[in-house]
C-alpha cells in the first residue's frame, strides 16, 4: 500500500508539472506571436526551460527582453512582454496549487501552503516535502492509526 501510495503521489507530481510547463510554454507562444516577436517558438521553450528552475522563472527571459524591446523603440511590444509576464505568473500561482493537489490527491489548501512556503523561502524543495508529510498524515488517519484526540466532558 505504501509503495502504491509513493508511486501514485510521485506520478502524479510529475504529472502536474508537466501539465504546467506545457501550459506555460502555450501561454508564452501564443504571447510572443501576437506581439509578433521574432522566433516565438524558440524564446517560448527557453521561458519554459527557464521556469523549470526555481531560481529563475519566466520574468528571467521576458523582462530583458521587454527592456531590450523598449531600447529598440518597440514601446508597444516591451508593455506586451511586460503585461505577458503578469499574465504568466498570476496564472501559474492560480493553477499550481490546484493542480497538484488534484494530481497527487491532497487538499488544495495544503498544496496552497506548500507553494507559498517555498515561494517565502525560495526553495523549491518545500513543495514535495511539504506535500508529502501532509500526504502522510492523510494516509495515516485514513489507516486509523492516527487520530485526533477528542476532549472528554
Amino acid at each position: 500500500m505504501q509503495k502504491s501510495a509513493k508511486s501514485e503521489s510521485s506520478v502524479g507530481f510529475v504529472s502536474a508539472y508537466a501539465l504546467i510547463y506545457t501550459i506555460t510554454f502555450a501561454e508564452s507562444f501564443v504571447m510572443l506571436h501576437l506581439l509578433r516577436m521574432k522566433y516565438p517558438l524558440m524564446t517560448a521553450a527557453v521561458v519554459t526551460v527557464s521556469d523549470i528552475f526555481p531560481v529563475f522563472g519566466p520574468g528571467t527571459v521576458l523582462l530583458p527582453l521587454a527592456v531590450y524591446r523598449l531600447l529598440c523603440g518597440s514601446a508597444a511590444q516591451a508593455l506586451g512582454l511586460f503585461i505577458g509576464w503578469i499574465i504568466l505568473s498570476v496564472i501559474r500561482q492560480i493553477i499550481e496549487p490546484k493542480l497538484l493537489a488534484k494530481m497527487t490527491r491532497t487538499p488544495p489548501a495544503v498544496m496552497l501552503f506548500a507553494v507559498y512556503c517555498s515561494l517565502i523561502s525560495r526553495n523549491f524543495w518545500l513543495i514535495p516535502y511539504t506535500g508529502t508529510f501532509f500526504m502522510l498524515i492523510g494516509m495515516l488517519r485514513k489507516a486509523g492509526i492516527l487520530t485526533a484526540k477528542s476532549e472528554s466532558i
